[in-house]
């Protein structure tokens, strides 16, 4: 998964990648500066919902010329979380059979027992991988929006 995002900028490269450079770090993120106009950033990836969810982006590119900030994430953190929301009803399901099979449950208590557990997550998992995906991409734009609008400032003691 990809996500490409641009915004117009007619303010200072330096400070605009320092913040990025400073949230993208200070949230986990590996950040390489090349030159004055082009930041690199690669992540570890979402591993939880309590996670900052720019996590969701393994890799961003920040490019700034010609008066625009263009912004290129790969978003294998969201793909992951996606990925074990929609694998997890159905290993859970497997486990349960094996299991209450293992202990002697009827074939019908099981099935009973396993639709139970399973159905909420039909509902669930769709929701929380949607949910998953768009703070990524409500944090990524907010990054972007504030490179455009914060100044940095620094305070000298």
């Amino acid at each position: 998964m990809n996500y490409t995002a641009s915004i117009a900028f007619d303010g200072k490269c330096d400070d605009a990648l320092e913040l990025a450079r400073i949230v993208l770090a200070t949230n986990g993120l590996k950040v390489n500066v090349k030159g004055s106009s082009e930041l690199l950033a690669q992540g570890p990836g979402l591993f939880n919902t309590r996670d900052n969810p720019l996590l969701g982006a393994t890799a961003v590119t920040i490019r700034i010329a010609e008066g625009r900030i263009d912004l290129a994430a790969e978003l294998g953190g969201v793909k992951r979380m996606r990925t074990f929301l929609f694998v997890f009803p159905p290993a859970l399901g497997l486990v349960l059979v094996v299991l209450f099979l293992t202990l002697g449950m009827e074939w019908r208590h099981v099935l009973l027992t396993v639709a139970v557990a399973i159905c909420p997550w039909i509902i669930l998992s769709p929701v929380l991988a949607r949910w998953v995906s768009s703070r990524t991409l409500r944090a990524i734009d907010t990054l972007l929006y504030n490179m455009t609008a914060g100044k940095m400032t620094s305070q000298t003691p």
